[in-house]
């Protein structure tokens, strides 16, 4: 019986697959090396006599005269109209990785951000307003009552900002109508505070500030850069712009404005500009570890152009061993070989170690610190005044 097979390879098929580390972070590489590696177990299990054909690209080998492609690929129009799939042999996560420094600016007007301009500025009127009320309603009731307490203008604007703060002191109050304008408008201040209050957690406890999606980055300012190594997948548009024409059109102008960099030049401008490399993931974390600090490693984001591409292992449709490929291909799969020839990448991801990270600053909580020592201030002058017309007079103001 013949058992000769043709298998079709980018790169010349050899055993040292972990010891070449000259290619091993070459994506285009290590793909096909897994199939390589897929090959070569089926070919000792099936006593196959293998013919390896050198193709210079993906699509010179997608042909009738090919038997097995070693480079596992990704479904498209191109490779399905000539091979059928045999098995998914690897799960491949590309897209963009940049580093978007923590600042702490965006959180120190965050006790301002519950609400929006117009409804600070709605409050302020309406807090005005109620204190230009309560000021009228006690003043008719101390002309008609003839009460003894206090009737100023800036006593009741401290019950006002009081109320908005769900601090207020006691109120005496005889008229129906003037106990009727404290009940709706502390009512009111109780709601408006639990409005602020869940803004402002939901606030503190989401990372919006921090999430950037792929339109957020198309109309920033970071320059787009592809590792060298991606220009294959790049180029080959079956394999990654098919069938994806939404998603892609979103980046695609700044895409075809990127230049292909080296590794050390993408670590460089990742570190030092605002640049956003399009790679996979595996390929650039070695590097990334050797180069970055682990404060700069916490500020790597990642946006995955497609997430998790499935990579098939392809045969020819006239292939007659192709139930021997599948039955092989499944039964390398439950003994682990497939996950023993892939594991490797799950073991390079980047370590953030963000305990501790984050310290509080002064510069946090500098804007209300800003406002207490300014009342503080304030206080200070009108004690002092208040003393000076004391020893004036002799009278308290106010109270004498």
């Amino acid at each position: 019986m013949n058992n000769s097979i043709t298998v079709s390879t980018l790169f010349k098929c050899n055993t040292r697959f972990y010891e070449d580390y000259e290619h091993i972070y070459n994506p285009s590489w290590r793909h096909n090396m897994i199939g390589c590696c897929i090959i070569s177990i089926l070919q000792n299990m099936y006593n196959y006599r293998v013919k390896y054909v050198l193709e210079s690209s993906l699509t010179d080998g997608i042909n009738n005269t090919i038997d097995i492609y070693a480079n596992p690929m990704s479904m498209g129009p191109e490779i399905m109209d000539v091979a059928n799939p045999v098995h998914t042999v690897l799960l491949w996560r590309f897209g963009f990785i940049f580093r978007r420094p923590y600042h702490f600016s965006v959180f120190l007007r965050y006790y301002s951000k519950p609400f929006s301009r117009p409804v600070w500025n709605c409050l302020y009127a309406m807090m005005i307003l109620v204190t230009l009320l309560f000021y009228i309603l006690s003043c008719l009731e101390k002309r008609f009552v003839r009460t003894k307490y206090e009737c100023t203008f800036g006593l009741y604007l401290m019950l006002a900002i009081g109320g908005y703060c769900q601090h207020v002191f006691p109120v005496d109050a005889i008229f129906n109508s003037r106990r009727t304008a404290h009940f709706t408008f502390f009512l009111y201040c109780y709601i408006i505070y639990t409005f602020y209050t869940s803004n402002l957690l939901s606030h503190l406890v989401s990372d919006k500030a921090n999430e950037v999606q792929l339109d957020d980055l198309t109309e920033s300012d970071y320059e787009i850069i592809i590792l060298e190594s991606m220009k294959d997948v790049y180029y080959n548009n079956y394999t990654w712009y098919s069938g994806h024409s939404n998603l892609t059109d979103v980046i695609r102008p700044k895409l075809n404005r990127a230049r292909f960099v080296n590794m050390a030049t993408a670590v460089k401008d990742l570190r030092l500009k605002k640049s956003a490399l399009l790679s996979d993931y595996i390929s650039v974390y070695p590097a990334l570890k050797r180069a970055l600090s682990n404060d700069e490693i916490c500020q790597l984001n990642e946006i995955d152009l497609l997430p998790e591409v499935r990579k098939y292992l392809f045969s020819s449709k006239n292939f007659r061993f192709r139930e021997q490929l599948v039955i092989g291909t499944l039964r390398a799969k439950e003994a682990g070989v497939l996950h023993r020839l892939t594991s490797f990448d799950s073991n390079q991801h980047l370590n953030c170690n963000r305990l501790g990270l984050h310290v509080v600053e002064i510069s946090q909580i500098y804007t209300p610190l800003m406002y207490l020592a300014s009342a503080y201030v304030i206080a200070s002058v009108i004690m002092l005044c208040e003393r000076w017309y004391c020893k004036k007079y002799l009278v308290w103001p106010y109270i004498e």
